[in-house]
């Protein structure tokens, strides 16, 4: 069961499940990384910048290892390729995120 860098796991994703999509990796897995990013510059014309930024940050996943999360490209969307607003979490998640790291709850 592939899990996304973002926390998504692809078993539910429609793309992955009707072989539009390879799946994702964790950002620590560098040929996971380069298959996914290779195949959505083919098909996209870009790859995933969430993928990309955990990749270079060498965290697995936003939601469990960055303490940046959810940061500010979750919050206003990557526009040049998620399109504007808070992806691929709503914003009513994402402020819920911090509180219950905070509270530990």
């Amino acid at each position: 069961m592939p899990v996304a860098a973002c926390g998504i796991c692809c078993d539910v994703c429609e793309f992955y499940v009707k072989g539009i999509c390879v799946p994702c990796a964790a950002g620590t897995n560098a040929d996971g990384v380069r298959q996914k990013q290779d195949a959505e510059i083919k098909k996209l014309g870009m790859g995933c910048p969430i993928l990309q930024c955990t990749s270079e940050r060498k965290i697995a996943y936003c939601t469990r290892d960055c303490q940046d999360f959810p940061c500010e490209k979750y919050r206003t969307g990557w526009a040049s390729w998620m399109g504007p607003g808070p992806c691929p979490y709503s914003e009513s998640w994402l402020a819920m995120f911090p509180r219950r790291r905070a509270s530990g709850k």
